[in-house]
């Protein structure tokens, strides 16, 4: 078939959804056309297993990347693989002191699978979605277990979220991947943990005993997104992604509210 060798990656929010966080319909019907003809289509998201809204899951037809790739989850057989983790030592006295500090910003560490919230939930970026009341918890900083710390994600207004990233910076002596995923979420992963490498391990994972070699497509809009067109042999954007991400990726799009995912569909069809 004709799509048979090419695996999409693609974000999820200001990428695949729209401005609006709907699903504009020329991508649900270009990924079907894809998936039908052979293709291999995924999601690298800054979001878990946790908070992912099924339906969404449900659009891929191999296992998602998730917390910016600090580990791959496959919904078939429940499993975790490239488990990429961050060390909780250092990690925790940044908390503490943004916690005493930003009263404002809210912190919220997936750790195994559970989702640990510190502070006040108004201050979330996004509402918890399809989440049983099992799988979080609002905590204070020591209630929090410290193993299986995937990532660390800080809600707050972004002028806040400034100061927050310059004193990260300054105290983590480069530890992590520091990066926006949204204006009003700022997040901290492992520095092995990107979406581009977990990309990379996905598509081995799929060529794993077989005889078919993947081209990896990769789309994305912001800075979590950097590394996986940078690791994509071939790039994209929607033309509202970030400058940086339109200087490095091979190709341009329409915007997310116009289906970019469609847009890049149509693009790998037409160079076959």
């Amino acid at each position: 078939m004709k799509f048979d060798n090419k695996i999409i990656v693609s974000d999820i929010d200001g990428t695949f959804f729209d401005d609006s966080s709907r699903i504009p319909d020329t991508n649900i019907d270009a990924i079907n056309y894809f998936k039908e003809n052979g293709g291999i289509f995924t999601f690298a998201t800054g979001r878990n297993e946790i908070t992912m809204e099924p339906e969404i899951a449900k659009l891929a037809n191999a296992p998602l990347i998730f917390c910016n790739g600090s580990y791959i989850y496959d919904y078939d057989t429940l499993r975790r693989h490239n488990e990429i983790c961050i060390a909780p030592g250092p990690a925790l006295s940044i908390i503490k002191t943004v916690i005493e500090s930003f009263t404002s910003v809210t912190v919220t560490i997936t750790a195994g699978s559970k989702l640990y919230i510190l502070g006040n939930p108004e201050n979330l970026s996004t509402p918890k979605v399809n989440v049983d009341e099992n799988d979080y918890a609002f905590v204070t900083l020591d209630e929090v277990p410290t193993s299986n710390w995937y990532s660390i994600v800080f809600h707050g207004e972004p002028s806040q979220l400034d100061l927050v990233e310059k004193f990260i910076k300054a105290s983590s002596d480069g530890l992590y991947i520091i990066c926006r995923s949204w204006p009003s979420m700022l997040e901290i992963n492992n520095l092995r943990a990107t979406k581009g490498n977990a990309a990379l391990e996905l598509r081995k994972l799929l060529e794993k005993g077989g005889d078919i070699q993947y081209k990896l497509y990769g789309i994305g809009d912001y800075g979590n997104d950097v590394e996986l067109l940078k690791s994509a042999d071939v790039s994209a954007c929607p033309s509202n992604a970030i400058p940086e991400l339109h200087e490095i990726a091979d190709v341009v799009l329409c915007s997310n509210n116009d289906g970019a995912i469609a847009g890049l569909i149509e693009y790998i069809d037409a160079n076959l």
